[in-house]
């Protein structure tokens, strides 16, 4: 999931296939609807959620918190809140 402002995570989304593997992409406009997103994809059976764009630590939490330990969430790099001073 990546953050990206005024996005739809249903119309917006997209998937690729990286042999073996099957990604699905998947852009949210602010981090509640990340969290949304990660217990529907949870629910699903994805093995996987990535972070980008600029969630926070509280953000990334929250989708931990979402999953319930379903699935593993890895968050790309640094929070946004690591950047900020």
């Amino acid at each position: 999931m990546i953050l990206e402002s005024d996005s739809d995570p249903v119309r917006d989304r997209f998937e690729q296939a990286f042999a073996p593997q099957h990604t699905t992409f998947i852009p949210v406009p602010d981090e509640a609807t990340g969290s949304l997103i990660a217990a529907e994809l949870a629910t699903s059976g994805y093995g996987l959620i990535e972070l980008y764009g600029g969630f926070s630590a509280a953000g990334a939490a929250a989708v931990l918190e979402a999953v319930e330990g379903r699935v593993a969430v890895g968050i790309g790099s640094f929070t946004l809140d690591a950047v900020r001073r």
